[in-house]
């Protein structure tokens, strides 16, 4: 729209000014060396050198320039602000993605600690939804599991128990501490 503008006022002015002398070396006698010249007034460069001497000779001329004058600088500003906008956009997702990270792997950690909790260190263990609900019971470890199970935040309305049957992949009615890390990770980041 910039560019559209200035060769239309390029024209304008190749029309119009042709046959006004000036000093400087911005003038209208062809097309693209008053594209060059409505570029220098758009950025407010050399204003007074080109302008004042066609004022001088056709006073409605600065009615011309101060129009052309405020409608490119409202498109330099527009593509400033534009450039401004996709910057902070691309920012803004670096860090919502950086920050989603962060929070992910903050919920694999629990839920890396919960396994170690219920699982013990050794990863053959196997323990059943029995055993599972009698540790979520424990008075010494049933209250730690149960805060660190809210910082993994599971999604609504799931509980430890429920997990069990979901995670067991082999049916076995057990469930071993890579089923249970393996199965929570595709549960809880399967939207990434």
């Amino acid at each position: 729209l910039l560019g559209f503008s200035i060769y239309a006022s390029a024209i304008i002015g190749v029309s119009c000014f042709r046959e006004v002398q000036t000093e400087s070396k911005m003038k209208f006698e062809g097309i693209f060396e008053a594209m060059m010249t409505m570029f220098t007034v758009c950025v407010l460069a050399d204003w007074t050198d080109i302008v004042s001497p066609i004022v001088h000779q056709q006073p409605w001329a600065g009615i011309f320039f101060v129009a052309f004058t405020i409608f490119s600088t409202f498109g330099v500003l527009n593509l400033i602000i534009g450039v401004i906008t996709e910057r902070t956009t691309l920012v803004q997702q670096a860090y919502a993605a950086e920050t989603a990270h962060a929070r992910d792997c903050h919920r694999m950690k629990k839920v890396e600690e919960v396994a170690d909790i219920i699982f013990g260190q050794d990863d053959d263990e196997r323990i059943t939804r029995e055993e599972l609900q009698a540790l979520l019971s424990d008075a010494e470890q049933g209250e730690t599991l149960k805060n660190l199970i809210h910082e993994v935040d599971l999604p609504l309305g799931y509980t430890v128990e429920d997990l069990h049957s979901m995670l067991d992949g082999d049916t076995s009615g057990s469930l071993t501490k890579a089923e249970f890390v393996d199965g929570l990770d595709r549960l809880l980041f399967s939207n990434h």
